[in-house]
């Protein structure tokens, strides 16, 4: 069962058992600010799902969604086929014990829809197992961590790196009206938002606030293009030192260049189509729930 903002009370309540470290106060400022974003209405998307027994709520899980920006080249949609619409991410799952039989009829009602993908960012090794048990795939091959003081910082490249308060008409020209309103969005979220020139294109970075054993990091949330991240690293490293930031915690990508030092755990999952060569967790519980 779908529930929205009027039917919370229960969610509080199970949240609450199974991650008791998390206090209500946390949940309501959370979803709170995926309601005030309005995706999940605008999609027609409950902002989760409860598993029910006599009608009564034994497990939840909250659903996120956010719209598609950039459509994946194999989510475009041929004659016939339901268009892709976004993005659906799933977390902070809790089943009562007695009935987590039940969980992966559950998942597969609730990623059940063509016309989104599913991911899961954050899940605990049991919920891992379940995903690749009912068709979702690695997202990535984990997390690594870069130190801004790193031999890219050598590299040379366009050195255009611009905070979005202070970007140029070219660039928000660039960037368009639906992923500027996104970067100023995840602003308003605490996130770290600046745009890089890569052979002439802007491209969209988001970056959210963290701590590594002590030391103030950035995770990155939204890349557009990794390859031209990644020649333009030099640049992108020494505009995150001059701002206090020492560590960079990036996806380990299929295929991609390892860079800095493996993190344990990070690998997500996904059920659909994802750009290949891009890292979108914007409205995920990495930004709204601050996991």
């Amino acid at each position: 069962m779908q529930f929205d903002e009027n039917q919370l009370d229960p969610a509080f309540a199970l949240l609450a058992r199974g991650m008791p470290e998390r206090p209500r106060r946390f949940w309501e400022a959370g979803l709170r600010r995926i309601i005030d974003a309005g995706h999940n209405r605008a999609l027609g998307v409950g902002l989760g799902h409860y598993l029910l027994d006599r009608g009564r709520p034994v497990g939840v899980m909250l659903t996120i969604a956010s719209p598609a920006v950039a459509t994946p080249a194999s989510a475009v949609a041929d004659a016939g086929v339901t268009p892709w619409r976004g993005v659906i991410n799933l977390s902070s799952w809790y089943i009562e014990p007695e009935y987590r039989w039940r969980a992966p009829l559950m998942l597969r009602r609730m990623t059940a829809d063509p016309a989104f993908t599913y991911t899961s960012l954050t899940p605990i090794a049991s919920v891992a197992r379940l995903l690749e048990a009912t068709g979702f795939k690695p997202l990535n091959r984990g997390l690594s961590v870069l130190p801004t003081l790193h031999p890219s910082l050598a590299r040379p490249g366009e050195h255009r790196v611009v905070d979005l308060a202070a970007l140029p008409p070219e660039a928000s020209d660039g960037l368009g009206p639906q992923r500027l309103a996104r970067m100023r969005e995840h602003a308003g979220l605490g996130c770290v938002v600046s745009a890089f020139r890569d052979r002439g294109r802007w491209q969209a970075l988001i970056l959210k606030p963290c701590r590594i054993r002590g030391l103030a990091a950035l995770r990155l949330i939204h890349c557009d293009s990794l390859s031209a991240l990644d020649r333009q690293l030099g640049a992108v490293l020494r505009h995150l030192l001059a701002r206090g930031r020492l560590l960079l915690v990036m996806d380990r990508m299929p295929g991609g260049a390892d860079r800095g030092l493996p993190r344990p755990g990070g690998i997500g999952y996904r059920k659909g189509p994802v750009p290949a060569d891009a890292v979108d967790h914007t409205g995920s519980e990495l930004v709204y729930l601050d996991l």
